[in-house]
């Protein structure tokens, strides 16, 4: 018998082993309950902050910084997220600012 190359037959014992592994359904159970909540909040912070007299674009900054902090609690939380690496700007000031001392472009005003 010869070698059978069918690339499909990769695809589809990939995709069964995906399945039947459960990780995918853990991956979108993830997605929609991260899509559910980011909505939600930006739904009910907007119309409060509307109701309350604030103006259109501030309603839409607040909802915003609301959304940010629900979808980052919900990713530091959850089982499947908790190990992985998540970055945000202050994280990302303090390592560029690093990388800067360490190569002599900029002091840290402590050295004289």
């Amino acid at each position: 018998m010869g070698i059978d190359l069918n690339p499909f037959d990769a695809l589809a014992d990939f995709f069964l082993g995906v399945l039947r592994q459960r990780k995918l359904q853990q991956i979108a159970a993830i997605a929609i309950s991260f899509a559910m909540s980011a909505l939600i909040t930006a739904l009910s912070s907007w119309g409060l902050a509307i109701l309350a007299g604030e103006g259109f674009l501030r309603a839409c900054a607040i909802s915003a910084v609301a959304v940010s902090v629900i979808l980052l609690q919900a990713w530091l939380r959850h089982p499947a997220t908790k190990n992985l690496k998540l970055f945000w700007l202050g994280d990302l000031e303090k390592e560029r600012i690093r990388l800067l001392q360490e190569k002599n472009v900029v002091s840290s005003g402590e050295d004289k």
